[in-house]
């Protein structure tokens, strides 16, 4: 294998470390937009520019691969971009609600000191 080729390897690696990374997180799990946007994003992504590394040479396949990772960038990252936020604040908005009510006045006021 080439260095060039590692860096294929490289890209497919860390993709999928990043995909797993952001499965761990529940409220990305339990959302399914969000998890269709991150099995798309860095997932598929990384896999199809992997590919594209790898078939560099071949025009054939590697700029329709590098086509195909390009558009599924852009409504994948607007879905996380415009979903991920309401997603994460309703899951602690359900935590704060399944609190005690002392406990979920200490957490909800901001800090005076």
């Amino acid at each position: 294998m080439t260095q060039m080729d590692w860096i294929g390897v490289g890209i497919l690696a860390g993709s999928l470390a990043l995909l797993g990374i952001f499965l761990r997180f529940r409220f990305i799990r339990q959302h399914p937009v969000l998890l269709v946007s991150f099995i798309g994003n860095p997932g598929l992504v990384g896999v199809l520019a992997a590919f594209a590394f790898w078939y560099r040479d071949n025009p054939t396949w590697g700029t329709p691969l590098w086509i195909g990772a390009m558009l599924l960038t852009v409504p994948t990252a607007l879905t996380v971009m415009i979903v991920a936020p309401k997603a994460y604040f309703k899951q602690i908005q359900a935590e704060i609600d399944k609190m005690p009510p002392s406990e979920a006045a200490e957490s909800a006021a901001p800090d005076k000191k």
